[in-house]
């Protein structure tokens, strides 16, 4: 199942029933008003040609208003209602209407004016964003007026004009539905778009893939990436409950995820208990390396305060390592047609991933290799921590962890 798929057809409803709520809205303060001047016009100026008509006036009034009350508390209900238009609105109307033309001194007038009706009634019919409805009420409106002027207007060609008049709205509204309907769904996929991206991006970062509408295939670049994990997970989960566990990397995911995104970066993939971040893609950033070496200090600031609260909780604390390595790399949407993933593969990685490890090796929280330093230049001070062997490589590579002066 198509998870997008599903938004857009969420979305669609809520419009639908949106719509529904409003026009029942509209329909118990038209009914009531309707209803208001129907006993002015009785008891006020005595006109009793109304008053045939005030029972069924106010039958509507209240079937208005609880049809409201019931939409208001079910969302099926508030579906439903937008049924109303043909199958309530057009009926009662025709049932007073019928009453006031038999009762009327001037049934042309009172003709015209149930004609008018139907056509605002079939305008309103739109807000139901489905064209199906639309025809139903114009079928339904044409027969209803037709039969209700009948004897009023002896013209045949009056009632011709009234039944195009009625078809030409309908084709002309009949737009507004699909037309909403595709401004809806499309407003749903840029925001399933927009989660997505929020789940990988910073927000400016987000924002800015989301108006060049496409990241491209994989292609060649330089990034500087970030491996990091928790120290010894496996042995700190076997003594917590798995609800502990995952409270425990949700809170740890927040933390850090939150400062990556501070400094721009691009999270790849979460990692069991460590994550996979890089900078300089999908958007240049020139300062890449100096962007992660010091998202990797804002981590272990964020580390220190998340084990402050768990220590006042009672709770262990727990270490992290981080290793970083700027280099080429493939970046872009890369796998098979039908699940592709935006991701970076290639030596950087793999070598990026190795330099985490030797963090356990060497007693640091975090490590680079001499390909950031080059890159971040002065901008931060490095210990040399010495060449050290990768695993599975030929030859070796100079390691360093950041300093940095107290107060920096």
């Amino acid at each position: 199942m198509n998870p997008g798929s599903d938004f857009v057809s969420e979305a669609l409803h809520e419009g639908r029933r949106q719509n529904a709520l409003r026009l029942n809205r509209v329909r118990v303060i038209l009914t009531w008003v309707f209803l208001f001047l129907h006993v002015v016009a009785v008891w006020g100026f005595r006109e009793a040609r109304f008053q045939h008509a005030m029972g069924w006036v106010a039958v509507y009034a209240a079937a208005a208003l609880a049809l409201y009350a019931w939409a208001s508390r079910s969302r099926t209900a508030a579906l439903l209602s937008r049924f109303a238009v043909p199958f309530l609105d057009m009926p009662m109307t025709f049932l007073i209407m019928h009453i006031l033309l038999l009762h009327s001194p001037n049934p042309a007038m009172t003709g015209a004016i149930a004609m008018s009706f139907y056509l605002f009634a079939l305008v309103l019919s739109s807000f139901s964003m489905d064209r199906s409805q639309v025809w139903v009420s114009a079928v339904l409106g044409t027969v209803l007026g037709l039969v209700l002027v009948w004897s009023v207007f002896v013209s045949v060609v009056a009632l011709i004009a009234f039944a195009l008049l009625m078809t030409v709205t309908a084709w002309t509204v009949g737009m507004i539905p699909q037309y909403t309907t595709d401004l809806i769904a499309q407003a749903a996929r840029r925001q399933v778009q927009r989660d997505r991206l929020s789940l990988y991006f910073s927000p400016g970062v987000a924002e800015m893939i989301e108006k060049r509408d496409d990241l491209g295939e994989g292609e060649a670049c330089e990034i500087s990436v970030s491996f990091s994990d928790i120290r010894g997970f496996t042995t700190l989960s076997e003594h917590l409950h798995p609800r502990q566990t995952v409270a425990l990397l949700n809170a740890y995911h927040a933390a850090m995820v939150e400062t990556v995104f501070r400094y721009g970066g691009t999270l790849d993939k979460y990692l069991g208990d460590g994550l996979l971040v890089y900078f300089n893609a999908p958007l240049q950033q020139p300062d890449h390396a100096t962007r992660a070496v010091r998202c990797a200090l804002g981590m272990r600031e964020a580390m220190a305060a998340l084990n402050a609260l768990r220590r006042e909780r009672g709770d262990k604390s727990f270490q992290i390592g981080i290793g970083i390595h700027s280099g080429q790399a493939i970046v872009g949407n890369i796998g098979a047609p039908h699940r592709r993933e935006y991701t970076a593969i290639g030596d950087t990685v793999n070598l990026a991933s190795r330099i985490e490890g030797m963090t356990k090796t060497l007693g640091v929280d975090i490590l680079v290799s001499d390909a950031v330093a080059r890159l971040v230049g002065q901008d931060i001070a490095f210990q040399d921590k010495g060449d050290m062997e990768v695993r599975g490589r030929t030859g070796r590579i100079l390691v360093l962890t950041p300093v940095l002066a107290a107060g920096s």
